[in-house]
């Protein structure tokens, strides 16, 4: 009769429990306020890896990037798992980098309309064809977008598709990406 009564009340016990999970962070919560953390004064691994690609702690964790040298006004960005490799998908997420200031004011002569964001890849499939899709909360559906990227041959317009906060993108090649809203 005890053990009845004992997985009766573990019973009720455990179906009133409720779980509580936290909202996952997006790009839209990573601020530019939260400077880069310096190697010398990281205090853990992961701000010591933040640092050492020139992220904040927040990009670093989100797969985003919400400024780049030489872009007024950039729309935060970001990458979430899942790719298509050579057509076939995957769990693969491509990590994305900030791109330099030189790279920017190249991609400024590349394409028209409004700046929205350059971003490189750093650990692009090599040889491979990727399609993936990059989160940014402006993007209407109707938006008319394009994406450019950088080759040995210089910027050449690439394969992209909007929807509502997304752009899918096709890349052929390893190379920062710059996309214009028209």
């Amino acid at each position: 009769m005890k053990k009845l009564l004992s997985l009766v009340m573990v019973g009720i016990m455990a179906v009133g429990m409720t779980a509580v999970a936290a909202d996952s962070p997006s790009a839209e919560a990573v601020t530019t306020s939260q400077p880069a953390v310096s190697s010398e004064a990281a205090t853990s691994p992961v701000e010591a890896a933040a640092a050492s690609l020139g992220l904040t702690v927040a990009e670093y964790q989100n797969n985003a990037i919400v400024s780049t040298p030489g872009v007024a006004n950039a729309e935060g960005v970001a990458v979430g798992m899942g790719a298509y490799i050579n057509g076939v998908k995957t769990n693969y997420t491509l990590l994305l980098g900030r791109a330099s200031a030189a790279v920017a004011a190249d991609a400024k002569k590349a394409g028209a309309g409004t700046l929205i964001n350059v971003v490189t890849f750093r650990n692009y499939p090599k040889g491979a064809t990727v399609q993936t899709s990059i989160y940014c909360k402006s993007i209407k559906a109707t938006d008319k977008v394009t994406v450019y990227q950088k080759s040995a041959e210089g910027w050449k317009k690439i394969t992209s598709s909007v929807r509502a906060n997304h752009v899918d993108v096709k890349l052929e090649s390893d190379g920062a990406i710059a996309i214009f809203r028209q």
